[in-house]
C-alpha cells in the first residue's frame, strides 16, 4: 500500500529561511510522538521504511507535507484526541515529551504549529494548534522508578535499536524492552524460550502495571551456567507454558498488536 501524505503549517515561519536545524528538531520530535504512540497501540513497525518524511515544502507557503505510512493515521487519530481533551496522560511518557519539545521550540521560533483535519470512517484526526498560546505542558513526574526481575517467554529479538520483546500468560500484550546489543546477541539463543531479565523498569502509580523496562542483565547469567540458569526460571515460572502451544500463542499475541 502506498504511502499517505498529511501537512504540517507553521504558520509566521518562512521554510526559505529557517535553519534546517530547526526543522530537523521538529522532524525528530514528530517522529518520537508516532513511533511511541504506535508502540503503545501495539502496531509493529517496519525496520526497512521510514515512518515519517518530510516530502515537499510548498513554495512560497509554511506548509510542510510530509509521507507517513498508511497504518499511521490512527495514530495521529490518537495524538491529536489526546492534545484537543487535554489527556496528554494518554499518550506514552516519551510521545509527551517530544510534543512538549514541539511546543518550546514553537515559543522560541515564535511558530503556530497547526494539523489539519482529515476524518473518513476509520479514522478522525483533529485540527489543533501548538503555540505560545496554546502550549503543551510538560508531564509530571507520575511513574514509579526502581528495578526489578521480569519474566516471559523471548518472542522476539533485535532491531537497529536493540529490543527485547517478552510474552507472559498473565499478559495480554507483549512486554517491550529496551537493551543492551550485547545482551540482545545473547537473547537471540533463547528465542521461545523462558528468561529473566534484570533491570530499571516505571511503574503506573494508581495500577502497578509496568510501563517501561530496560534490561540490562540477564538473570542470575553471571552467576550460573546458561543450564542453571534456565532450570531456575523454569521453577520460578512453574505450569503457567504447561498447557500452552507456544506457535498459537505467539500469533495470538503478534495479531492482536496489529
Amino acid at each position: 500500500m502506498a504511502n499517505a501524505t498529511y501537512p504540517i503549517t507553521l504558520r509566521n515561519a518562512e521554510p526559505e529561511t529557517t535553519p534546517l536545524g530547526e526543522l530537523a528538531k521538529l522532524i525528530d520530535n514528530l517522529n518520537t510522538i508516532i513511533v511511541e504512540t504506535a508502540h503503545a497501540c501495539n502496531i509493529e513497525l517496519p525496520e526497512d521504511q521510514a515512518v515519517i518524511s518530510l516530502v515537499d515544502i510548498e513554495k512560497g507557503s509554511s506548509r510542510l507535507v510530509f509521507s507517513f505510512l498508511p497504518f499511521m493515521w490512527q495514530v495521529l487519530d490518537k495524538i491529536t484526541a489526546s492534545v484537543e481533551e487535554g489527556d496528554l496522560a494518554a499518550l506514552p511518557i516519551k510521545a509527551h515529551n517530544a510534543l512538549h519539545d514541539i511546543s518550546n521550540q514553537a515559543k522560541r521560533q515564535e511558530w503556530d504549529v497547526l494539523f489539519s483535519e482529515k476524518q473518513n470512517q476509520s479514522y478522525h484526526i483533529r485540527e489543533i494548534e501548538i503555540s505560545a498560546q496554546q502550549p503543551i505542558a510538560p508531564p509530571r513526574p507520575q511513574f514509579i522508578k526502581g528495578t526489578t526481575t521480569i519474566f516471559g517467554m523471548c518472542v522476539r529479538v533485535g532491531g537497529k535499536t536493540p529490543k527485547v520483546d517478552l510474552a507472559s500468560p498473565n499478559r495480554s500484550g507483549l512486554i517491550h524492552c529496551e537493551t543492551t546489543k550485547e545482551i540482545a546477541i545473547s537473547l537471540s539463543r533463547s528465542l521461545y524460550k523462558n528468561v529473566a531479565l534484570y533491570g530499571q523498569a516505571l511503574w503506573d502509580p494508581h495500577t502497578l502495571e509496568l510501563v517501561e523496562f530496560k534490561a540490562t542483565e540477564i538473570a542470575n547469567q553471571t552467576h550460573h551456567s546458561p543450564v542453571k540458569a534456565l532450570e531456575e526460571i523454569s521453577e520460578l515460572v512453574g505450569d503457567q507454558w504447561k498447557d500452552t502451544n507456544v506457535i498459537d500463542f505467539i500469533n495470538k499475541i503478534r495479531s492482536e498488536g496489529t
